[in-house]
């Protein structure tokens, strides 16, 4: 069957018109390891690509809320970055601004509280006593020690049983005996804020439950761990969405803002020490094709950084 296999390039795009395809391509055209083709931006607009400087975040705020005043829906305009500080430093504005809007995943999100890596710990074990790193997500809510935990592992190794089993405590089995068991531990000693990060997140593990017609924890747990970025936009519908890079793959919006386009963070110093570069400038290139009609790429201000230059690959895109 080999010798019927056929390659069929696929060089047009109607996305995005050539006024973001062409400084794409300009892009793209810096990395070495690539196909050797650019793609054909032939959508009905040409598209619009704009580039500002030393935007503070309350403009940028201003900007976005623009979008919607000149009747774009919500729906269809994205604030994109590489680093998520610059997403929680764009959502505060947003927020402060009135603009409705949806963060897909991120340090703020509730799937990455350490509330909720607890209640899944415990969810994990009770479907997979082996789980050393579900063990791990627990050990600080049962006060195990660094020392004590390593011990634990191997003795674990050793007998080739699961962790949980060494550590000889019966553990909840289900989402409410994690309640019950959370409650009876530390409910009394908490302060209001921390009860009702808890509470949270009990409530988004429940209504997650409902909304997706989860019968038990273990449909619950498989749930979360097939769970992609990508997935979670649905809860956000109707709202503008702030997102990564990476969870915009294979997504379209008329209008895209790219935002954090400064030296010292596109590319990273980490990325260039590890030669990551070209991979970078993948990623901003997947960024730029994001947007349909309208791109933004905005170089922030940020008083805390000593290099204020812009990214170099603003340079390199020719914009």
């Amino acid at each position: 069957a080999a010798d019927r296999l056929a390659l069929y390039r696929l060089p047009n795009s109607y996305r995005f018109g050539i006024n973001i395809g062409g400084p794409a391509n300009q892009l793209i055209a810096h990395n070495t390891e690539r196909l050797p083709s650019a793609i054909n931006a032939i959508a009905s607009n040409e598209g619009c690509l704009n580039v500002s400087h030393n935007v503070d975040y309350p403009d940028l705020a201003g900007s976005i809320a623009d979008e919607l005043k000149m009747g774009i829906p919500p729906d269809e305009i994205a604030v994109l970055a590489r680093r998520h500080a610059s997403l929680d430093d764009c959502a505060k504005e947003l927020e402060a601004a009135g603009v409705d809007h949806f963060r897909v995943g991120g340090a703020t999100s509730i799937e990455k509280t350490s509330e909720f890596r607890t209640y899944m710990g415990y969810l994990r074990l009770a479907m997979n006593p082996h789980d050393k790193r579900a063990f791990m997500a627990v050990a600080p809510f049962e006060g195990i020690s660094a020392e004590d935990l390593l011990d634990l592992r191997q003795e674990a190794l050793a007998g080739n049983n699961g962790i949980s089993h060494y550590y000889g405590k019966d553990l909840p089995m289900t989402l409410d005996a994690v309640c019950d068991y959370v409650a009876a531990a530390n409910m009394d000693k908490l302060e209001i804020e921390g009860q009702m990060r808890w509470e949270k997140v009990l409530y988004h593990l429940k209504e997650l439950m409902f909304r997706e017609g989860l019968q038990t924890s273990d449909e619950l747990v498989r749930h979360v761990a097939l769970q992609s970025d990508q997935d979670k936009m649905s809860a956000g519908e109707g709202k503008i969405k702030l997102c990564t890079v990476h969870a915009a793959k294979g997504l379209e919006w008329d209008s895209v803002f790219f935002i954090g386009m400064n030296a010292p963070w596109f590319p990273s110093k980490r990325a260039i020490k590890e030669g990551m570069g070209e991979e970078e400038r993948r990623l901003m290139y997947v960024a730029m094709t994001r947007a349909k009609e309208n791109l933004y790429l905005v170089h922030n201000a940020d008083p805390f950084l000593k290099d204020l230059r812009p990214t170099p690959y603003l340079e390199e895109a020719g914009v």
